[in-house]
């Protein structure tokens, strides 16, 4: 394994702690789920409206923020899933990881909003998955020759070319 794939693997397993906590506070929203919907089913037989609509509308919350876990969990599961393809393969392709780079980005308020003790280590997450994508487009780039090396032979080219095109401008003696 290469030492690029050895940094998505310890990025992917930060990832799944993060999932595994989310995981954990769904299963405890569940768990109360179930206990208000016995207690809804319960006030309902009695006929006792007030202590219904307490329940109901604390159930419509807690749903509201299962939905909201689940979301941000599913987030995490789509970043996990896409940096794994790169770990899979030879040659991780960077335009991938900067796609997960981005659904972690826009995925991190909601995140911190939800768990706001996630807030650092979602940070270097992020900053970790942003560094190994910096590291391989430098890759590429040291390969193919340095960007100011690149730009002065294209800006020689097109001296050369209007050179070739264009006569040159007379001078006045």
């Amino acid at each position: 394994m290469s030492s690029l794939q050895s940094k998505l693997s310890f990025i992917n397993r930060r990832v799944d702690l993060q999932k595994q906590k989310m995981e954990q506070a769904l299963d405890r929203f569940n768990q109360r789920d179930k206990s208000l919907f016995a207690r809804i089913t319960d006030a309902m037989m009695k006929k006792d409206q007030a202590r219904f609509n307490v329940f109901c509308n604390e159930l419509t919350e807690i749903r509201k923020m299962s939905k909201q876990i689940l979301t941000a969990k599913l987030s995490l599961q789509e970043v996990h899933d896409r940096i794994q393809k790169q770990v899979d393969v030879e040659k991780p392709d960077e335009g991938d990881l900067t796609v997960a780079a981005q659904l972690l980005n826009n995925s991190k308020n909601r995140i911190i909003n939800l768990f706001p003790e996630a807030e650092n280590e979602i940070s270097e997450i992020y900053n970790m998955l942003s560094g190994v994508i910096i590291d391989r487009v430098s890759e590429n780039v040291d390969r193919k020759g340095s960007l100011k090396e690149m730009y002065d032979r294209v800006e020689l080219e097109a001296e050369q070319q209007m050179k070739e095109k264009l006569p040159s401008i007379p001078e006045m003696s």
